[in-house]
């Protein structure tokens, strides 16, 4: 919103001439609507489940430390779930991340790109169960 705000200040003083404000207006119109649909999908929600091979407590552990590495970390736990929240460099319109585990049954929930990457990381760790799109 910002940016068009400029552009019409400046179309208005004179500045920039109907030709450059039309041009400037397409390519950054252009650009809104790539950049959109290239973050949708990036970070539409999605459900993984799955079923830990490993230890419970070293599967939560290498989650931890993935999940870090990809720019969460724990923001608190309830009980078998666990919210990682994302850093300013991974918050890009991305959301939190839940963990749900019930005995050697897993659930994560967030942003597709993400999640995914974590659990292909886990992937000697785990048996995948079930991958839906949350609506």
């Amino acid at each position: 919103m910002f940016g068009i705000g400029v552009l019409l200040l400046l179309a208005g003083c004179g500045v920039l001439s109907e030709r450059a404000f039309g041009a400037g207006l397409v390519a950054g119109s252009g650009f809104g609507i790539l950049f959109g649909l290239f973050a949708a999908f990036r970070l539409r929600a999605i459900e993984m489940t799955f079923v830990i091979r490993t230890d419970t407590g070293r599967f939560l552990s290498r989650l931890t430390m993935q999940l870090a590495a990809v720019g969460y970390h724990p923001e608190r736990v309830v009980d078998e779930i666990r919210i990682f929240r994302p850093t300013l460099a991974a918050a890009v319109g991305a959301g939190r991340i839940t963990v749900a585990v019930d005995g050697r049954d897993a659930t994560v929930i967030g942003p597709s790109a993400p999640v995914r990457e974590v659990v292909s990381f886990l992937a000697s760790e785990i048996t995948l169960a079930r991958t839906s799109l949350v609506r």
